[in-house]
C-alpha cells in the first residue's frame, strides 16, 4: 500500500512540471507585443525610429499624429523573422506626436514622443545681450525722468513687460525653457529695477 503511494506521489510530480511550463508559455503569449520610440536628439531633422515588436510575419499599421490628431506619417507592413520591424521617420517641426501601432490580432500600443528645438550657447549669448540692452535702457530712462511717483509707476509697466517678453521670447525661438531658469530670470530683472529705485529715492 505504501509503494502505491509512493508512486502516485512520483508520478505527480511530472504533471506538476509541465503544469507549469504550460502556464509559463501563455504568459509570453503575450510579451513579444511592444513599440519603442527612440531618436539620437528628438529634434527637428533628426531621425526617430520606430521599433515594433511582436510575432513572426504579423501585419501590423503604423500611423504618426500630431498634437491635433491628424496624421503626419505611417505604413502598413509585416514584421520580419525575428518578430521586429523599424519604422524611420524624420519630422520636419517640433511639437508633441503619438505613434500607434495596431496589431493584425487587435491589440493597439500608443506611445508619445516630444520633438524641441535645443537651447544652444549662442542662444544663451542672445539672452545675455537683451538682459544687459533692458538694463542700460532702464538707466537711460530713469536718469531722464524727474518724480519718484512716475519712475515707480514706469519701472512697474517695464519690469512686467520685460518679464513676460523675454520669457516669450524663449518659448518662441529657443525652446521649452525650465522652470527653475524662468525663475532666475524673474528675480534677476526684478533685483536690477528694485536696486534702481533704491539708487534713485532721496535719502
Amino acid at each position: 500500500m505504501s509503494t502505491q503511494k509512493t508512486w502516485s506521489r512520483f508520478l505527480l510530480l511530472p504533471v506538476l512540471l509541465l503544469a507549469v511550463v504550460l502556464t509559463s508559455g501563455s504568459v509570453r503569449a503575450v510579451e513579444p507585443y511592444d513599440v519603442t520610440v527612440s531618436s539620437p536628439s528628438f529634434e527637428p531633422g533628426a531621425p526617430v525610429d520606430i521599433i515594433v515588436s511582436g510575432f513572426v510575419n504579423q501585419t501590423i499599421s503604423i500611423r504618426i499624429t500630431d498634437k491635433n490628431g491628424d496624421i503626419v506619417a505611417g505604413r502598413d507592413t509585416q514584421l520580419n523573422e525575428t518578430g521586429q520591424y523599424i519604422y524611420n521617420w524624420v519630422p520636419s517641426q517640433q511639437g508633441t506626436y503619438n505613434v500607434t501601432v495596431t496589431y493584425s490580432t487587435g491589440i493597439i500600443i500608443t506611445k508619445s514622443f516630444l520633438v524641441q528645438e535645443k537651447v544652444t550657447d549662442q542662444d544663451i549669448a542672445q539672452l545675455y545681450l537683451t538682459i544687459f540692452g533692458i538694463r542700460d535702457r532702464l538707466v537711460t530712462l530713469i536718469d531722464d525722468l524727474r518724480g519718484l511717483v512716475q519712475v515707480s509707476l514706469l519701472l512697474a509697466v517695464i519690469s512686467i513687460v520685460t518679464s513676460v517678453g523675454v520669457v516669450w521670447y524663449l518659448r518662441k525661438n529657443v525652446s521649452h525653457m525650465e522652470t527653475d531658469f524662468e525663475r532666475w530670470l524673474k528675480t534677476d530683472v526684478e533685483g536690477v529695477l528694485k536696486k534702481l529705485i533704491e539708487d534713485k529715492t532721496p535719502k
